[in-house]
């Protein structure tokens, strides 16, 4: 079984797709506008800049959970907050 086949079987998501990047670009441009930094009731506040009607809460942490460990644009505080990476920011995956 390949990685993708194991992140869509485990974690329900598919990094690579239309749905990682709508995710990865939500998630940047809600810690842009909350400064670089922010805890998941900002993304639930701000769902409505999600670009599409299929924002999930429950995805939105998967994603999330998923670039913190895979990606160095962002990361995760001792307090839970995730942290934007400037330096490393890259748009869309």
């Amino acid at each position: 079984m390949n990685w993708e086949n194991l992140l869509k079987r485990e974690l329900g998501i598919s990094p690579g797709t239309q749905y990682a990047t709508r995710y990865s670009r939500f998630i940047i441009d809600v810690l842009e506008k909350e400064g670089g930094a922010a805890g998941m009731q900002a993304f639930l506040d701000n769902k409505n800049m999600f670009r599409s009607r299929d924002f999930s809460e429950d995805r939105l942490k998967k994603y999330l959970k998923y670039f913190v460990e895979n990606r160095d644009w962002i990361r995760q505080s001792e307090f839970g907050d995730y942290i934007l990476v400037e330096e490393n920011l890259g748009r869309g995956d």
